[in-house]
């Protein structure tokens, strides 16, 4: 199964999605203006610019 969201803009607030399978992965392709992305769950933070792809465990 894939699921594909979108999100457009200069950026979002805070997102949490719960109950996410184990064995999902998200993905996020930085197009257009990079920023800081965070991931307090695991307590890690990192600059990610246009062309940046980031993978991690969904749950």
């Amino acid at each position: 199964m894939m699921a594909v969201s979108i999100l457009t803009g200069a950026g979002t607030s805070y997102y949490y999605d719960k109950g996410d399978d184990t064995y999902f992965y998200s993905i996020i392709l930085v197009l257009g203006t990079g920023g800081l992305l965070k991931l307090p769950e695991v307590s890690y933070e990192m600059y990610v610019n246009p062309g940046d792809v980031v993978f991690f465990l969904a749950n």
